[in-house]
């Protein structure tokens, strides 16, 4: 292989993981998974250490994607109060 292939090789995986980052971050489940193939083979591995099948992994990330969407953000203000 020469240096200009690896280097293209680099560059289409990095352009492919970029998107996969965005999807990731925009919480878009569905094209996030485009990038998961739905075949006898695929395997994927949780945190848990569970192992699960495309389907398994896709009920997951459905479920995750649907949580972070009801995700609300609120601060709360903290105050101290300080005797001299």
């Amino acid at each position: 292989m020469t240096s200009q292939e690896s280097e293209n090789i680099i560059k289409e995986i990095k352009a492919v993981s970029g998107e996969m980052t965005k999807y990731s971050e925009d919480a878009q489940s569905i094209s996030f998974l485009s990038f998961y193939d739905n075949s006898p083979a695929f395997l994927h591995f949780s945190a848990d250490g569970k192992m699960r099948d495309y389907e398994e992994f896709k009920n997951i990330c459905s479920e995750y994607y649907a949580s972070l969407k009801q995700q609300k953000l609120s601060t709360i203000p903290e105050i101290e109060k300080k005797i001299n």
